[in-house]
């Protein structure tokens, strides 16, 4: 189903609620009634890495809190490598699996009998969701700055949790268990590697040098925070001749052009491997071999912050208040001189020459600077601790 299908669907499900409103009452209140095993859905934001990453406190949080919970989580399938690993998510729902048909999806909810549905986006079509799937506990993230879609249907949700601008998204999360009885929460990420997935990487690198491996990513998944290649191509040559480096390009398999044209410009390019051809399931895996990760806030970022990789994330235009990672082996580059953020979580983007100029003002020296300090106080240069 497309995506303007569905909204349409959407529109025309909430202006029809009214009239079944007494029997989804009903329904809910006998479920609620019920003396069964407690199973929750969650739906994260559908379709991003970095958000789903930073979702698995959730997931562990709620069978640390109820052991015999059944944790099912609703994503695209475009993100569900990240899931496959994880022994917190009892099932996952694709929503691409439903595209012909968004009410056959609803009825599977329904059918599933789910207790609780919380959702960590608080999106229009979660409402719609969890309200015309008879769950008795609908538990929502609520935004300020909220599209009519969501701001029309938050009737539909029975807790709603305020999210203020600039809160750390993994800890508000603290906040949104709170209401359903979720009493210890910790905000740290979680990938799980396969030892399958170690044999492919491994395969890859075993004919590089890997003394020291840095990882970049060129792209993002929001093209307007791609800090660029030439400042990415300096930062690479200058750690292959000053630290002998090798250097790690990844990307998607759309993007092996864009990494050929990128390695073709060294007169180094012995000391640089393209990984373009891993899965998403495969990426942890290598991920984890990095001594150092660079790139934008993107979801590969989320990754490595989860394994404890040494990282460096250029900032650019982003509100990096929201998601971007925190703790010591994190350093945030951010421009210089400032410029005000005009990318967020939950808002449209702001001034596009504001982008631009975040992007301009933060110079490979500066990351370059960030990335020797970031090495040397982990022990991976000279002595690996």
């Amino acid at each position: 189903m497309t995506t303007r299908r569905l909204q349409v669907l959407s529109w025309a499900l909430l202006f029809l609620s009214p009239l079944f409103l007494p029997v989804f009452v009903l329904l809910t209140y006998v479920r609620a009634r019920g003396d069964r095993s407690q199973r929750i859905l969650v739906i994260p934001q559908l379709t991003r890495v970095g958000d789903l990453v930073c979702a698995t406190p959730v997931f562990r949080s709620l069978k640390k809190q109820f052991p015999g919970v059944h944790v099912t989580v609703l994503i695209s399938k475009k993100v569900g490598g990240i899931l496959k690993n994880n022994p917190r998510v009892d099932e996952v729902l694709y929503l691409e699996d439903y595209k012909q048909s968004f009410l056959a999806l609803v009825v599977l909810v329904a059918w599933k009998r789910f207790d609780i549905g919380i959702s960590l986006s608080g999106t229009f079509f979660a409402n719609i969701l969890c309200f015309y799937g008879c769950i008795p506990l609908r538990v929502k993230l609520k935004q300020r700055h909220i599209p009519w879609g969501e701001r029309f249907s938050n009737w539909m949700t029975n807790v709603k949790v305020a999210y203020e601008e600039g809160e750390y998204i993994p800890d508000f999360y603290a906040k949104l268990l709170a209401p359903i009885g979720v009493m210890s929460y910790e905000a740290l990420k979680e990938v799980f590697v396969r030892d399958e997935d170690r044999k492919v990487i491994s395969h890859l690198l075993s004919e590089a040098p890997t003394e020291l491996l840095v990882g970049l990513s060129l792209s993002a998944g929001n093209a307007v925070k791609e800090w660029g290649d030439d400042r990415f191509f300096k930062l690479a040559e200058a750690l292959i001749a000053d630290y002998g480096a090798t250097i790690l390009v990844i990307g998607g398999q759309n993007e092996c052009e864009r990494i050929d044209a990128f390695i073709a410009r060294s007169n180094h390019q012995d000391r640089y491997i393209k990984a373009c051809t891993c899965t998403l399931e495969e990426l942890p895996a290598l991920m984890e071999r990095l001594d150092l990760y660079v790139a934008v806030d993107t979801g590969p970022i989320h990754i490595a912050h989860a394994l404890k990789v040494p990282l460096i994330d250029i900032v650019g235009p982003v509100n990096y208040t929201e998601l971007s990672p925190r703790g010591e082996r994190c350093v945030l580059v951010k421009p210089d001189p400032p410029v005000e953020p005009t990318i967020f979580a939950f808002r449209e983007p702001g001034d596009p020459s504001l982008t631009k100029r975040a992007l301009d003002n933060t110079q490979s020296l500066r990351v370059l600077e960030s990335a020797i300090t970031l090495l040397k106080e982990t022990g991976i240069l000279y002595g690996r601790s």
